[in-house]
């Protein structure tokens, strides 16, 4: 079992970085929580973990907690609280893709011997249709040229900026130097900017921009 560590101290709650990343996929994780004092009086506690974009609670006892399985994602947040009680910040935690990950971009298809002809699929990353992303995205650095419709304009592109303490910015783009910003702040500048659509025809999409698309968006 691979214990990471966090810190609790005056309800801030601080990962231990030296602990590495989650390699998603994998069912042996667990985090230990060093509380202060305000917490020695709660022996049941809840952990929230928000997995692209998704929460998900665990319940514990003491200060040793697991981790659930991730994927697809790039780092993960938690927090622990006691309802009506205490609540930490969020920690976060970064997150490695594993082969359970993979999309397949550059990947060879071999067909079955039988109707082989010699040759080989390559198989790609598209998207097409209509997406909604989650209310809160995780931070990700990607500038992908793709055409999609939202909120009643059509965009040429679509930024995402790690800003760091501020959070994930989203631009939609239409040229380098003409572009709207719709996310900001862990929210959106309007709920509208959430659907997107690709239309019908598939288009190809970088592996990582196809990875943080599928955990933290639906497709209609």
């Amino acid at each position: 079992m691979k214990t990471l560590h966090i810190d609790v101290a005056d309800k801030v709650a601080s990962y231990h970085k030296e602990d590495g990343s989650i390699i998603c996929g994998n069912a042996d994780y667990q985090i230990e929580f060093a509380f202060d004092e305000e917490w020695s009086a709660h022996e049941t506690k809840t952990a929230r973990f928000i997995i692209g974009g998704v929460p998900v609670e665990v319940d514990f006892t003491g200060n040793i907690c697991a981790v659930p399985i991730v994927s697809r994602v790039y780092e993960i947040t938690v927090g622990v609280y006691v309802e009506n009680a205490l609540a930490t910040t969020k920690a976060v935690i970064p997150c490695t893709l594993s082969i359970l990950c993979d999309k397949a971009k550059n990947v060879f298809k071999v067909p079955e011997p039988e109707e082989w002809d010699g040759s080989f699929e390559l198989l790609v990353s598209t998207v097409s249709g209509v997406w909604v992303f989650n209310e809160t995205l995780p931070l990700f650095e990607a500038n992908e040229t793709v055409k999609f419709t939202s909120n009643s304009e059509d965009y040429n592109g679509i930024t995402l900026y790690d800003t760091g303490a501020d959070g994930l910015q989203v631009l939609y783009k239409h040229g380098a130097d003409d572009h709207t910003v719709t996310y900001e702040f862990d929210s959106w500048v309007t709920d509208a900017f959430r659907t997107v659509d690709f239309g019908t025809t598939a288009q190809e999409v970088s592996e990582e921009f196809y990875t943080w698309l599928t955990a933290n968006a639906v497709k209609q």
